[in-house]
């Protein structure tokens, strides 16, 4: 994954973990606010309703005057919010004085004319919507008729309850869904480059292979075709073409000379000035390549730089005498760099030339035999003393 992508998904991730974080500081807020709402006994409301009633009674003639009326009183309280009410109190008023003699969900407490009840731990907190009950024994001198109180704690608001959690937990399923395809993309892309190398590994090593192959028929002629395939790359870079256009054009100049495979190696060793016949012969070469490399197509053009390097750029070259620009450009560039090494070869004929007279060879014949805008960069080339390793 590239720098950049990988900052804009960080940047993403954190930005959704801070509207997260805020949004649970906001609900911790709100749910450590106290709470109090008043109760009246049998009433609605919109926050808690309250009832409370006798379900059974029975007098007590041996006890006190204050305890001869025995009751179990039986309540239900409803939360009608949309939070939970978590630590609650619930406060009762009590019309007289009384005495708890027994009492369940809830620990009870009396307090001058108020009973004080807390919830213990199965039944805290009362969740939203729901309802929860409690009861007491209690003796009084009649029966009590609680008509209402007040119940008290802190409304637990939850992340789920906000518009914006469900916002949030969309954008980071979004984002998930997004880094999922983007890794399942770049795997994809990983595989193909590795593939891509891999196949360039092949090609290139075949194409060494055949070069090596080709020079090996002549002693003389040994790493010429790597050297006007470093030749043709570096005159590329100079004519401004870059990346899978220079790889391109190393192909093609390596394999230039494939079509001498088949002449024969009598006509490519002799050390003498050849024949009409011999010329013909070996001219044939460029024939022979072109036709060799028209099916490879893995690289465009690479059946133009066996076909036409030996094109003079005034017309007068071989095997159809093009001229100018109707040359296809990498045999342009080709044909100077191969006459160049050449020159510069030592060959079975005679020796490699000075330099001196290579540089007037170049020169006189731009615009002729060369491109002059390709034969000026070769000048360039050789002055800033740039050779291929032998």
């Amino acid at each position: 994954m590239s720098k950049k992508r990988v900052i804009v998904f960080t940047g993403i991730i954190i930005l959704i973990a801070i509207g997260f974080l805020m949004l649970y500081v906001e609900a911790y807020r709100e749910s450590s606010a106290l709470f109090k709402s008043e109760l009246v006994n049998g009433e609605k409301n919109n926050s808690f309703d309250l009832e409370i009633s006798v379900s059974e009674g029975w007098d007590s003639p041996e006890r006190p005057k204050n305890e001869k009326f025995g009751a179990q009183y039986d309540g239900i309280i409803t939360n009608n919010t949309e939070m939970d009410l978590s630590d609650w109190i619930i406060t009762l008023e009590v019309p007289m004085e009384c005495r708890i003699d027994s009492a369940w969900n809830g620990e009870y407490v009396i307090e001058g004319n108020y009973i004080i009840i807390t919830p213990v731990e199965y039944n805290n907190p009362i969740k939203a919507g729901e309802s929860i009950t409690f009861g007491s024994v209690l003796y009084s001198g009649e029966v009590m008729d609680f008509t209402g109180g007040s119940i008290e704690g802190r409304l637990v608001r939850k992340v789920t309850q906000y518009k914006r959690f469900w916002a949030l937990a969309g954008c980071l399923v979004l984002w998930v869904i997004i880094l999922l395809i983007h890794l399942v993309s770049e795997i994809k892309v990983a595989r193909y480059r590795r593939r891509q190398k891999r196949d360039e590994e092949i090609i290139s090593q075949a194409m060494d292979t055949m070069a090596g192959l080709i020079d090996a028929k002549d002693p003389y002629t040994r790493e010429h075709s790597r050297r006007v395939a470093e030749y043709s790359v570096e005159l590329g870079k100079r004519l401004g073409l870059s990346g899978e256009e220079l790889q391109n054009l190393y192909y093609i100049a390596l394999m230039h000379d494939c079509g001498k495979i088949g002449t024969t190696d009598v006509i490519l060793n002799k050390n003498a000035k050849l024949s009409d016949e011999e010329r013909v012969a070996i001219e044939t070469h460029t024939i022979a390549g072109g036709k060799a490399l028209k099916n490879f197509t893995a690289i465009e053009g690479i059946s133009d730089g066996a076909m036409y390097h030996h094109e003079r750029y005034d017309g007068k070259g071989y095997p159809e005498g093009l001229a100018g620009e109707a040359i296809p450009f990498y045999a342009r560039i080709i044909c100077v760099a191969d006459s160049f090494d050449t020159m510069n070869s030592d060959r079975c004929y005679r020796a490699k030339l000075p330099m001196e007279q290579i540089l007037k060879e170049l020169n006189d014949n731009m615009g002729k035999q060369f491109d002059p805008n390709i034969a000026i960069h070769m000048i360039a080339m050789i002055k800033e003393g740039y050779f291929a390793d032998s």
